[in-house]
């Protein structure tokens, strides 16, 4: 911008309005830099290529159960995945019972959650 600032101060000497010339000129830059940008995301649209990966079979043996058509592995995961929660609501609960008894017993409202999440109390644990 500086440059055309420069440039429209020698208009100036051509009997042209200044501020007319200046907005002119940097509508023109703007629209050429729109004009770039929008043919750099249609050159980097068409060079783009696209990889796919074969798709392999995993073949699941399923579980001989009545109660659920879910694959073995699938029925594994999930508990793992709950066991997991399980552990980590015991470690807040845990860390909550050692916040209150180092504070004397109650925890306040404001006090940081012991979760360790950085909100306070009222806004993390405390509604349940």
């Amino acid at each position: 911008m500086e440059d055309v600032r420069t440039g429209i101060n020698l208009r100036g000497y051509a009997q042209k309005d200044p501020l007319v010339e200046y907005k002119n000129e940097a509508f023109g830059q703007f629209e050429r830099l729109i004009k770039s940008i929008d043919d750099g995301i249609v050159n980097r649209f068409f060079k783009v290529n696209i990889v796919t990966e074969s798709h392999v079979h995993n073949h699941v043996h399923r579980e001989a159960s009545v109660s659920t058509n879910q694959p073995a592995e699938e029925i594994g995961l999930n508990a793992k995945q709950k066991e997991i929660e399980k552990v980590k609501k015991v470690k807040e609960e845990k860390k909550m019972s050692e916040a209150k008894s180092a504070s004397g017993g109650k925890l306040g409202r404001n006090d940081p959650c012991p979760c360790g999440s950085g909100k306070k109390w009222k806004r993390c644990h405390y509604p349940n």
